[in-house]
């Protein structure tokens, strides 16, 4: 009798402690099954943007403010990414993770990271409710040129973590408009070389082919005698139209103009080639006993297209 009842108690110890097992494996199962919801309220818009160079960037904060743009024009008002956040856990913090995307487009790669949102840290509890909504800022940061067109695409991570319920990782598609790039580059410095002046007025002039011509001064070395060189990339077999602002020349408070600057190519002309080369002339006004120095300036070339 004592062995029957003694193997009837120990079977019964196992049934209870299979019970604990099951009901302990149901309960870390069930904590876990809880998972952060998000829901995109609003794309990224970035707007329209033109290239300089074909290193480029820019911020566009979670308030929809754009700074620290760099060889790039832009227009249009962008649109923030914005995304709605739940829980099915009380007093759930979620924060977010600083990682960075990839994406490529047709000429160029864009790279996202800075992504700074609007809250840090939230804690989703009955007092603020379970549903927050966060808008994120980025900096962007372009590498290449991109090819002329509208992009709608997908690929922005935003990464947020919690204390009770699994991380969650959602991509937010962003369109981002690209006009042809355009690429103006000084290759040579105008340079007048080095003369005497005289009691009159007088003037140095050198044609976009490098010729000069001197009056009422005394040049003394021509080797640097030079047109200036500038090479425009990203507007081929477009038709444009050339500007010069006149220059001041300044060493101190002494100074001479510079006027009546021209290209070779003329004022209207078709670019031909994706680096097409310009050379660029003008005429320095000497004034009536000169100051002695080096004088330094600069002129604005403007291309309409």
């Amino acid at each position: 009798m004592h062995k029957f009842y003694t193997d009837k108690l120990m079977r019964f110890i196992r049934h209870i402690k299979n019970l604990v097992s099951i009901s302990l494996l149901f309960f870390f199962y069930a904590n876990n099954c809880f998972a952060i919801t998000s829901v995109i309220q609003n794309n990224y818009n970035f707007g329209t943007f033109t290239q300089t160079n074909k290193q480029a960037s820019f911020v566009l904060s979670y308030d929809g403010t754009v700074s620290l743009i760099s060889n790039l024009s832009r227009a249009g008002n962008p649109v923030v990414g914005t995304i709605t956040y739940s829980t099915e856990q009380n007093g759930d913090n979620i924060t977010f993770n600083n990682g960075s995307s990839v994406v490529e487009l047709d000429g160029c790669t864009l790279t996202f990271s800075n992504i700074t949102p609007s809250v840090n840290d939230i804690v989703l509890n009955p007092g603020q409710g379970k549903t927050r909504n966060v808008s994120f800022g980025v900096t962007v940061n372009i590498d290449g040129f991109c090819a002329e067109g509208t992009y709608n695409t997908s690929g922005i991570q935003i990464d947020a973590s919690a204390s009770k319920t699994t991380p969650n990782t959602t991509l937010i598609p962003f369109t981002i408009v690209f006009n042809e790039h355009i690429e103006v580059i000084e290759t040579k410095v105008m340079n007048f070389g080095k003369f005497f002046a005289r009691p009159i007025n007088g003037n140095v002039v050198i044609s976009p082919s490098g010729q000069y011509q001197a009056s009422g001064v005394d040049m003394v070395d021509v080797s640097e005698i030079s047109p200036g060189n500038f090479t425009i990339g990203g507007l081929i077999n477009r038709e444009v139209q050339l500007t010069f602002s006149d220059a001041i020349l300044s060493n101190g408070t002494s100074s001479m103009s510079v006027t009546n600057i021209n290209a070779d190519t003329g004022n209207n002309f078709t670019v031909t080639s994706d680096k097409m080369a310009i050379s660029v002339g003008g005429t320095l006004n000497v004034n009536a006993n000169q100051p002695y120095g080096v004088y330094t300036g600069s002129y604005t070339l403007t291309i309409t297209y």
